[in-house]
């Protein structure tokens, strides 16, 4: 398998960069902390050649100092103030160096070569047991974890300039290629567990397309022309080999399906994909015997096939071209980095920050959340009051329908006009049928997903219960947690998007009579209307509505606009870090001045914008009060007579709720349709959680039968040597046929719980193949009671010598 070098370092002098800036900004001795110092700087030190893997845990405990460094003192790399080490690291790929005070280039270098290291001993590993996959398995994912960190969380913080092995592209080729070979020891193990067709052409398929991917990355980053040349070339053989495979896997499921003819047609995919392997050998050599092994059996197998399609089943063959993509199916996946605070014991540079600076990052916390709390209250306040005095005055209800003419108004027609084109009462009636098939069917995925959980969990206990201490993995319940919140959260969504399905049914059912109107003709309503209609407003009326809604927009806008402000200093507060500012602040000033004048200045702009908008509203709030009453005098002098509770206004008010009702109704489609496809996405991973599970149940199984297996052996040859050797060759001659038997007369239900390898009926050389793991421990008592002790005579001939 593939691999990657090492970054190479100069010395860094982490020692004299901590003495100098504690002596220069801290109140205390450095030799207080000397010996803090002196541990990181000798890590750093050992780990910086270090090539083997038993040196993950030092990268590890130097990766925890790095945090705390980073946590304890500034690091900025453009900040002279900030502690400042002169970083150099060489390119992994080429000789060139670069060098930087930003410490985000330490952490990614370390992290880069925590990564190599575990890739390459896993490339290098004798892969031919089940335990060497899961280690390799684990050592690819290490690598790729530590790979991600870089990409997610310290590339964005480089500056330009960086050596071409930590450029983005670099970065997201190594991971890619690491989850690859990754997911290629996966498949190994399947087949090795010998796992269904079905299973192991998704499994092989995703180990393809992971390595096609690698190959597109590789092309466009930075150490594509810096790489070994086999590398391209091996890429190439390993995503036609996997292909093959899957095709071949494919192929098995048709045949048992009885699908001959679609069978031939993928083996003649598969032989056509397997002969173009030969030309990329060139320069992996190493994978000649591979190719060629999988070549002999894809064409022994595609031959095999065409023979029996024509001379037995004579089914068409499809075309190769009309064959569809095999899914994939990726259990490969980065390892997050450890927790670090299991690192960090005891408490190191404890009490460097000075008192009053402790103090005072306490009281800034204190202060600016006090600040932005009364704030947001007053926001609140303020809103709540615009929304009461809206509601008092009935607006801006009263003022959206101003004109009416005789018979149908032109404003209620038009909208009449345009709900019946949209549906009108059929179509909301369909929309809600649709949504609450929807909502049944989202109900049932649910439940599902609670039943492969729940089914899952009650295996393992049955297992554990059987086992005891003796199944020694996580429990389900700690794994599936993450899971179980990610369906109580789509529950709670699901309740709340019931809830709203009601809301909705309610506003139909308010304005049912009015949208039942919309079956009828014209004629018809207006007959059915028959009453006298509200006569159209005069021009001033009219001018004095249009003046009164500006002041309500604007109103509106000012609630958006506080809104943005709020988001936008809680934003400001998450990145915040005042910790130079408090290591400047001497002991003598007054505290909640320096603390209120650096608030202000980092969040006065935004404060001022609401609060000015906050002494705005009253004034406006005022004006909306004196031209709504203008507005309802105006209308008391035209004999406005409008019923509230006539036909018309059921109608108007119907109108007026069609285009919201529709418009929640489509938003509730499109909910549950959304919901849906998140479900089975959820789905898809608990799915993907169980197979991992399953294939963990299956090594663990065999690790137990393998293990009783060689207590038994051991404990049966223990016993034979324990006494005389006459008694011994009786009891082999009485008991070598019988056990077996009798063993499994006693136990046969055990032994059908075990995997089929098992199950087989075990004989002598079952048992008594090899000698168990106490023979060496045994036989000196066994040489004492039966035998003479040789050494005795050698120490009495150097007695006689002596003499």
């Amino acid at each position: 398998m593939l691999s990657f070098p090492l970054k190479k370092a100069e010395r860094a002098d982490i020692f004299g960069s901590l003495r100098k800036f504690i002596n220069k900004n801290y109140n205390k001795s450095f030799a207080d902390h000397e010996k803090d110092a002196t541990t990181i700087h000798q890590l750093r030190q050992q780990i910086k050649d270090a090539v083997t893997i038993d040196s993950i845990e030092n990268f590890y405990q130097y990766f925890a100092y790095l945090l705390l460094i980073e946590k304890k003192f500034p690091t900025k790399g453009n900040d002279k103030k900030a502690l400042r080490v002169n970083w150099v690291w060489y390119d992994a790929f080429k000789n060139k160096n670069c060098s930087s005070y930003f410490l985000e280039l330490e952490k990614a270098s370390i992290l880069f070569n925590l990564s190599a290291i575990c890739c390459s001993n896993a490339a290098d590993s004798n892969l031919s047991s089940a335990d060497s996959l899961r280690l390799a398995v684990q050592n690819f994912q290490i690598a790729a974890g530590a790979l991600t960190y870089i990409q997610e969380q310290l590339l964005p913080k480089l500056p330009q300039g960086m050596t071409p092995d930590l450029a983005p592209d670099s970065i997201r080729t190594l991971i890619s290629l690491n989850l690859a070979q990754a997911q290629e020891c996966i498949v190994e193990k399947a087949i090795n567990s010998k796992m269904k067709p079905i299973t192991l052409k998704k499994l092989a398929i995703q180990t393809a397309i992971d390595y096609e991917k690698t190959q597109q990355l590789l092309k466009s980053s930075p150490i594509s022309n810096m790489v070994p040349r086999n590398f391209a070339p091996y890429l190439e053989i390993k995503k036609l080999y996997f292909q093959v495979l899957a095709n071949r896997y494919e192929a098995q499921v048709l045949e048992k399906a009885q699908k001959q003819g679609a069978r031939v047609s993928r083996l003649t995919l598969a032989n056509s994909l397997a002969k173009t392997m030969s030309s990329h050998l060139k320069h992996c050599s190493n994978l000649k015997e591979k190719v060629e092994g999988i070549q002999k059996k894809t064409k022994s197998e595609f031959e095999k096939a065409v023979k029996e399609n024509d001379t037995i089943y004579l089914q068409t063959v499809p075309d190769v071209s009309t064959l569809t993509e095999i899914p994939g199916h990726s259990l490969a996946a980065p390892t997050p980095l450890p927790d670090f605070s299991k690192y960090l014991e005891g408490d190191l540079f404890h009490g460097l920050l000075p008192l009053h600076s402790q103090e005072g990052l306490k009281r800034y916390n204190e202060l600016l959340d006090n600040k932005i709390s009364t704030l947001q209250e007053y926001v609140s306040a303020k809103n709540e009051q615009i929304h009461t005095t809206f509601e008092e005055l009935g607006l801006p209800g009263s003022i959206l329908i101003l004109q009416l003419s005789k018979g149908i108004p032109e404003e209620v027609r038009t909208k009449l006009e345009n709900c019946k084109e949209q549906g009108g009462l059929n179509l909301l009636t369909e929309l809600r049928d649709t949504i609450k098939t929807l909502r049944e069917q989202s109900q049932i995925m649910l439940n599902e997903l609670v039943q492969i959980i729940r089914k899952e969990d009650d295996e393992d206990l049955q297992y554990r219960l059987k086992y005891g201490t003796k199944w020694n993995r996580p429990t389900s319940g700690e794994i599936n947690a993450k899971y179980m919140k990610d369906i109580s959260r789509y529950t709670q969504t699901f309740e709340k998007a019931s809830k709203s399905d009601s809301i909705i049914d309610t506003k139909i059912e308010k304005h049912r009579s009015g949208l039942e109107m919309l079956l009828l003709s014209e004629e018809q309503i207006v007959q059915k209307l028959q009453v006298k209609l509200i006569q159209k407003v005069d021009d001033q009326t009219t001018e004095i509505a249009n003046e009164l809604k500006s002041y309500i927009d604007k109103l509106e806008a000012m609630q958006s606009e506080r809104e943005k402000m709020l988001n936008e200093i809680h934003e400001k507060k998450e990145k915040d870090d005042p910790m130079s500012f408090l290591l400047n602040i001497q002991p003598h000033e007054f505290l909640d001045k320096a603390i209120d004048t650096n608030i202000q200045k980092v969040y006065g702009e935004f404060m001022k914008v609401i609060e000015d908008g906050l002494q705005e509203q009253d004034g406006l709030l005022e004006k909306v009060k004196e031209l709504n009453q203008q507005f309802v005098d105006s209308k008391k002098d035209q004999d406005d007579k409008d019923d509230k509770n006539n036909p018309l206004q059921e109608l108007s008010s119907a109108l007026s709720a069609y285009s919201g009702i529709h418009s929640d109704l489509e938003e509730g489609f499109r909910f549950y349709t959304t919901f849906q496809d998140s479900v089975k996405t959820l789905r898809n991973k608990i799915e993907d959680f169980v197979l991992a599970r399953d294939l963990e149940k299956t090594d663990l199984l065999d690790s137990l039968g393998q293990k009783e297996d060689k207590e038994n052996k051991t404990q049966n040859q223990s016993e034979n040597y324990q006494i005389p050797q006459q008694f011994n060759q009786q009891f082999n001659q009485q008991n070598y046929q019988q056990f077996p038997q009798q063993f499994n007369q006693q136990f046969p239900q055990q032994f059908n719980q075990f995997p089929q390898q098992f199950n087989q009926q075990p004989g002598p050389q079952f048992y008594y193949q090899q000698p168990g793991p106490q023979f060496g421990y045994q036989q000196p008592q066994f040489m004492q009671q039966f035998g003479t002790a040789p050494p005795m005579e050698k120490k009495d001939k150097k007695n006689k010598k002596k003499k």
